[in-house]
C-alpha cells in the first residue's frame, strides 16, 4: 500500500517555529496522524494510532497515548476554522531531525504560508502581508499583533521576505510573477508563462472596470446636472 506523503495541518502550528522548531515538527506529526485516523475510525486508541501513523503514513510513533494528549490540547487551542497547509513528510522529519538556522525556519513556515493561501487552487493572487501573516500561524492580517517582535519585524521587511520567496523560487518549486500590478501570482503547478497570461487578463479587466465606472460616474453627474433620472449601468 502506498503511504500518504503529505501531512496537513492547521497553519496556526506554526506559530512557534521559530522559538522551537522541533516541537513545531511534533506537533504537526500528532495533529496529523490523529486527524487521518479520524478518516476511518470512529475511537481513536493508541493500538489505532499507532496503526495509522505505520501503516497509512510510514512513521513509527514514540508514544501514542503522549500523541494523543497532545492532539486534544491542539484541539482545544485553536479555531476550527483556522486554515491548513500542507507539506511532504519527509520535509517536516528533515526538520524535526535536524538543527535549522533562522533562515531555514523562515523559509519553512513562508512555504506552509504560500500553501495554505493556494489551498487547492492552481494559481492565486496575493501580497507580501498576507504571506507575512499565514508564515507566523495567522490566518488573516488582521489577526496580527500590533507590537511585532523581533523575529516578526525582520521578515515584515522587503529585503528579508523578497531573499525567503526568491529561495522558495530556486529550490522549493515555487512560481512567481508580478508586472506591474498590486500584489502578485503564484503557483506550485503552472508555468510562469500562465501566470504571465492571467497577470495581463486580470490588469486587462481593472482597467475595463475602471473604464466603466468611469463612463456610469459621468452619465449620473450629467443626469443630475439635467435634473433627470440616473440611469443605473453604462457602456
Amino acid at each position: 500500500m502506498d503511504k500518504e506523503k503529505y501531512l496537513n495541518f492547521p497553519i496556526a502550528l506554526i506559530k512557534n517555529a521559530f522559538i522551537d522548531h522541533k516541537d513545531c515538527m511534533n506537533n504537526i506529526f500528532d495533529y496529523s496522524i490523529y486527524r487521518r485516523a479520524q478518516r476511518e475510525h470512529s475511537q481513536i486508541n493508541t493500538e489505532i494510532l499507532n496503526y495509522v501513523a505505520f501503516e497509512k503514513i510510514g512513521i513509527t510513533l514514540g508514544n501514542a497515548r503522549k500523541s494523543i494528549e497532545n492532539f486534544k490540547l491542539i484541539a482545544n487551542s485553536i479555531s476550527s476554522n483556522t486554515p491548513t497547509t500542507g507539506i511532504h513528510k519527509d520535509i517536516i522529519f528533515d526538520y524535526y531531525k535536524n538543527s535549522k538556522d533562522e533562515f531555514q525556519i523562515a523559509t519553512f513556515c513562508t512555504f506552509c504560508a504560500v500553501r495554505s493561501i493556494l489551498g487547492t487552487k492552481p494559481y492565486c493572487k496575493t501580497n507580501k502581508a498576507f504571506i507575512h501573516a499565514r508564515m507566523f500561524g495567522y490566518s488573516t492580517i488582521k489577526e496580527v499583533p500590533g507590537f511585532l517582535n523581533p523575529i516578526q519585524n525582520k521578515y515584515l521587511q522587503r529585503y528579508h521576505i523578497d531573499k525567503v520567496l526568491l529561495e522558495l523560487q530556486m529550490n522549493w518549486g515555487l512560481k512567481l510573477f508580478a508586472d506591474h500590478c498590486r500584489g502578485f501570482y503564484l503557483s506550485f503547478t503552472v508555468s510562469h508563462e500562465v501566470l504571465a497570461k492571467v497577470c495581463l487578463n486580470g490588469k486587462k479587466s481593472t482597467k475595463n472596470n475602471k473604464l466603466k465606472n468611469l463612463k456610469r460616474d459621468a452619465l449620473i453627474k450629467a443626469k443630475n446636472d439635467l435634473n433627470l433620472t440616473a440611469p443605473t449601468t453604462a457602456t
